[in-house]
């Protein structure tokens, strides 16, 4: 009887609207370079699946998400702040309290990385950039899933990860030089 179910979707938001509490905490009080970037922590709810059939409470959610975290903090520690945020929130329904949720960390976990601006590979791009280019290369601060190092981009661009994401394709070769230039300082070179 549908009066009788409770909808394992329905709970699902309680624990979606924790995880943008905490979201919002943890953008609380930054500090250099991050504060730049606004909001650099996001909760990123990408994938919601439950129910079983139209004619039927639903008695499961599947939700899938991200959220990012900065160093100081470890992967372990935010991984256990996480765990935590879902508990508290279950805590305080008597249904999820009785049917908690299951926290699965799965996929991409990645540990953060503050290179700083004084780093070798910096510098030297730094360097690079300036001969090439002619001004100082602009270090900025990023959020979001890499390897670890620095990326270095010409820029010129936007709407980046969307599927009408575009570059200029002027600052191709000047990046390209740069990106030459960089190695060879770096790896050296052999007289032939």
């Amino acid at each position: 009887m549908a009066h009788e179910g409770v909808s394992a979707i329905d709970k699902a938001w309680l624990i979606i609207a924790a995880l943008h509490e905490l979201e919002a905490r943890k953008n609380e009080n930054l500090s250099w370079p991050w504060v730049d970037l606004g909001r650099p922590i996001h909760a990123n709810v990408f994938g919601i699946q439950g129910g079983e059939w139209v004619g039927s409470v639903a008695g499961k959610c599947i939700v899938e998400a991200t959220i990012g975290f900065l160093p100081p903090q470890t992967l372990d520690d935010a991984r256990a702040e996480l765990v935590a945020t879902v508990a508290k929130a279950a805590a305080g329904d008597a249904w999820l309290v009785d049917h908690p949720p299951q926290v699965t960390f799965t996929g991409l976990a990645v540990p953060p990385l503050d290179m700083g601006v004084d780093n070798a590979v910096v510098l030297e791009l730094a360097r690079a950039h300036e001969s090439i280019m002619g001004y100082p290369l602009r270090a900025v601060a990023i959020t979001g899933f890499t390897d670890p190092g620095c990326l270095f981009t010409p820029g010129g661009g936007g709407a980046a990860h969307a599927t009408d994401e575009y570059f200029d394709l002027s600052a191709m070769a000047p990046a390209t030089k740069v990106a030459l230039e960089f190695v060879m300082a770096w790896c050296g070179t052999e007289e032939e």
